[in-house]
């Protein structure tokens, strides 16, 4: 049994980002063919991680191709900040560079959050 678990009382995990942290949770190396059973993108759940902030630290041995992964430590950082990817009509753009909030702007605004909030839950 291990210790370390990142929450001992879930029998169960949502989804593979935190099935992952629960491995990692160890504090020790795992290699990736570990990670890969917890679903064929690994890796970018492992950046999920790092985004949320958790250290998750990376090396690579001469004789074995592949990476290890280890979390150093369960505290959580500072999580990086979120980016939303906003589409603008171009007249609405060049007014937002002089400072001007079209109605356009403002809805392609609106629209952004809402399609992040709809993908990743989150607030409005």
């Amino acid at each position: 049994m291990r210790k370390n678990k990142v929450d001992p009382s879930r029998q169960e995990f949502t989804n593979s980002r935190e099935r992952i942290l629960n491995e990692l949770a160890d504090l020790e190396w795992h290699h990736w063919k570990e990670l890969q059973k917890f679903g064929v993108q690994f890796s970018s759940r492992i950046s999920e991680l790092r985004s949320m902030g958790y250290k998750v630290q990376t090396r690579r041995d001469k004789d074995d191709p592949g990476n290890w992964y280890r979390l150093a430590s369960l505290d959580r950082g500072e999580p990086k900040p979120v980016r939303v990817r906003v589409f603008f009509d171009y007249t609405d753009a060049r007014k937002l560079l002089r400072g001007v909030l079209t109605r356009g702007a403002k809805s392609a605004i609106a629209d952004a959050v809402a399609a992040y909030n709809n993908k990743f839950g989150g607030e409005t």
